[in-house]
């Protein structure tokens, strides 16, 4: 687990104090009088911070600037038999503070996100209700937190990590002014996990200008390897008083705009969620994304304002994707795969002209395309298929008048049967190796062109066989 991977911490020994303001240790705080004890001692530490998870008391550091180690709180203790047990506290909420730190070289972890743990109860402080660390600008690892009851978070000041996790489903209040970088740490992704962050209304610190991306790690050698992920389903559930994980109302019921301005990302995902997506800040000219997910919810796509370029490797919008209106605002994409029952109409806007070859599978039962649908072909694809309630023949007129060419194969399927196949494959142009399509003439379609590649093959076989001879 990430909480206990960072340092193996030893056991505490007497400061050992290397200055006035410097001590070499590794500190448990149980107490109130215990941090006031290290705060009086200290401003540098040269060590890591260990928090029991049966804390009860608030922890107040200030007057601390600097940890080169972990701030962690530790969630299981091991008796003389070796077996773990864990201690969760479930009492008054306390809080985790200090108004003058400012530097952590290891990681801050209070606590894990409920996705993919079998017991996340263990890994998470039900009592923690305040974290405050307003000067704090620069954490090595990253920041994790996963706390069912916290509510506020001050980071104002925070402009440097590697990785930033919330679970917090009853969050109010997140503070934190601009993220400038991501760290460039070997061990770690450069990820940003949002399980959860109950009614906060604007995360535009974290995400909203472009931000410092070069790295020297040799497994970022594509340039490309920031991630985002918005609200991850746990698989299992709790009690409604219990809540941990993303809650009933989606990971961020209180967000209804986001603008991502980060310039290169190698994924971007969003679960649950009801969100206007403004693709580029007011400084990001150009945008690349790796692969783009949207599931359950819906969402509105518009790019920034100083944008030129998006580029999308893979988009994909399904899993009880509800919008009934979708655009993709894309310069270039490479793979496009989107599936809902809900979708009524899609605009492919005239930059989709500019896709190179693109594989393009559309199946949305409740749509219907025809000439008033705004769709400009991409004029060479590796694979298309569209499965829609209804297709009319001119919603393909400007497929057949430019020709468009279809590397490999066609799939369409016309639930209203309004469809002209046999028009479209015999005027369709460059329509790939396989061509299926479902219209109101689909029997005799599919008759001839197996006919017509019957003759084919054995004509040829013909010639081949009188060369031969």
């Amino acid at each position: 687990m990430l909480v206990s991977s960072w340092l193996t911490i030893a056991p505490s020994w007497p400061a050992a104090a290397v200055s006035q303001s410097t001590c070499t240790e590794n500190v448990t705080l149980s107490t109130a009088v215990e941090a006031r004890s290290l705060r009086e001692r200290c401003k540098i530490l040269d060590g890591s911070i260990t928090l029991p998870s049966n804390l009860s008391e608030s922890i107040n550091l200030d007057g601390l600037e600097e940890i080169s180690g972990d701030f962690m709180m530790k969630f299981f203790y091991y008796d003389h038999s070796g077996s773990s047990t864990y201690e969760p506290y479930y009492g008054p909420s306390y809080e985790i503070s200090s108004s003058t730190l400012q530097t952590v070289g290891g990681g801050i972890s209070f606590g894990l996100g409920s996705t993919g743990l079998t017991h996340p109860d263990d890994y998470q402080a039900p009592s923690l209700g305040n974290i405050s660390f307003p000067s704090l600008m620069n954490v090595s690892a990253g920041v994790q937190i996963g706390a069912p009851n916290l509510t506020h978070i001050d980071l104002t000041d925070l402009e440097y990590f590697t990785f930033f996790s919330l679970s917090t489903p009853r969050l109010e209040q997140l503070q934190l002014r601009r993220v400038k970088g991501l760290n460039d740490h070997v061990r770690w992704l450069n990820r940003v996990s949002l399980e959860s962050i109950g009614n906060v209304e604007s995360i535009d610190g974290l995400f909203s200008e472009p931000i410092d991306q070069t790295s020297s790690n040799p497994a970022h050698d594509d340039g490309i390897w920031q991630e985002i992920d918005f609200g991850k389903q746990p698989s299992h559930h709790y009690p409604n008083n219990y809540p941990y994980g993303t809650s009933a109302n989606g990971p961020a019921p209180g967000l209804r705009a986001l603008t991502i301005g980060w310039e290169q990302l190698s994924s971007i995902s969003f679960t649950d969620m009801n969100l206007t997506l403004t693709l580029g800040g007011t400084m990001t000219e150009a945008m690349t994304i790796g692969n783009m997910v949207l599931e359950r919810g819906n969402y509105n796509l518009k790019r920034g304002p100083a944008v030129k370029n998006i580029t999308v490797l893979v988009f994909s919008a399904g899993n009880d994707f509800k919008n009934t209106h979708l655009v993709l605002p894309f310069d270039e994409v490479n793979e496009v795969y989107i599936a809902s029952a809900q979708l009524q109409s899609v605009t492919l806007p005239q930059q989709a002209e500019n896709w190179t070859r693109p594989v393009f599978e559309l199946r949305a039962p409740s749509l219907r395309l025809d000439s008033s649908t705004t769709w400009h072909w991409p004029l060479r694809l590796d694979r298309l298929v569209i499965e829609a309630g209804t297709i009319t023949d001119d919603f393909f007129e400007s497929f057949i008048e430019k020709k468009i060419h279809v590397v490999n194969e066609v799939q369409i399927v016309d639930h209203s049967k309004t469809l002209d196949c046999s028009k479209l494959y015999r005027e369709g142009g460059k329509l790939g190796w396989a061509f299926h399509c479902e219209g109101k003439d689909v029997s005799n379609l599919a008759f001839s062109i197996r006919a017509s590649r019957s003759l084919y093959l054995w004509v040829y076989g013909l010639a081949i066989a009188f060369l031969l001879w």
